[in-house]
């Protein structure tokens, strides 16, 4: 057990952001040691306290995720019990899903397997089938379907063997996988679309803005370069107009010599 006091907001967050993060801590220290039990001491309520009030406590306790309770001893079964009699009370304990888990304990994961078969291990079921405080409460079971009968029949061969099963062993500690060639290739296409639209993106108008450059013209400069109604000859009129112009002095010449 971990006695504590939740804290204080220092005067900078509100009490509800200030709960959240204390609940944030209790999860990460559950998440190191799965058997941990974190009690939450009130406080006087000076200054700038955090859990001065039961709301504030409660606002504490209902962030805080239950990563699961450990039954797969007698001992850790005996303390999960205690825990149960002493928050909720055994008197309000009306019914029991019962199924094996195909996850370890603190995973976070509700997966069932059948009875005996995963990470509770029937130790665990051997213990609640010879707690007397069970007797008259439902057991429901909440197992993979087609072998209801056989559960059934181990449950209650269960009953009066007091030599303990070993108990089930630790869930195995997941591996990275390394990123695949699609994962790789999914991944460079997704930059080269956040770069394109990162191009996209309209410019701050603190960006300089570039100096328009002035368009060339064809035409040398003249006189008229300075009248708005001036309309340059376009490129291939002017070189037809120029070809023209020594074939109809050549005709002239031509008219001249026959006079």
């Amino acid at each position: 057990m971990l006695n504590i006091h939740p804290g204080s907001t220092k005067g900078k967050i509100s009490i509800a952001e200030s709960c959240k993060v204390i609940a944030d801590a209790i999860n990460e220290a559950h998440s190191q040691v799965a058997d941990v039990s974190v009690i939450l001491e009130i406080t006087a309520g000076g200054g700038n306290a955090v859990g001065k009030t039961f709301e504030e406590l409660k606002m504490i306790i209902d962030g805080v995720t239950n990563t699961g309770y450990d039954i797969r001893t007698q001992e850790a079964y005996d303390a999960t019990m205690a825990q149960f009699e002493e928050v909720v009370g055994l008197k309000y304990l009306k019914a029991i899903h019962l199924n094996d888990s195909k996850a370890g304990l603190g995973s976070k994961v509700d997966r069932h397997e059948n009875i005996g078969k995963g990470y509770v291990g029937l130790e665990a079921f051997r213990c609640l089938m010879n707690d007397d405080r069970m007797n008259g409460i439902p057991l429901v079971l909440e197992t993979p379907e087609g072998s209801y009968r056989e559960e059934v029949k181990l449950l209650y061969s269960l009953e009066g063997k007091t030599e303990p099963y070993p108990p089930a062993p630790d869930a195995p500690e997941k591996e990275k996988k390394k990123p695949t060639k699609k994962a790789t290739a999914t991944k460079r296409k997704k930059k080269e679309s956040e770069s394109e639209e990162d191009e996209q993106k309209p410019k701050s108008p603190s960006a300089k803005k570039a100096t328009p450059r002035r368009a060339k013209t064809t035409n040398p400069k003249s006189e008229y370069d300075d009248d708005d109604d001036f309309q340059p000859i376009p490129k291939k009129r002017r070189l037809a107009k120029r070809t023209k112009k020594p074939a109809a002095r050549a005709k002239e010449e031509e008219e001249d010599s026959d006079t």
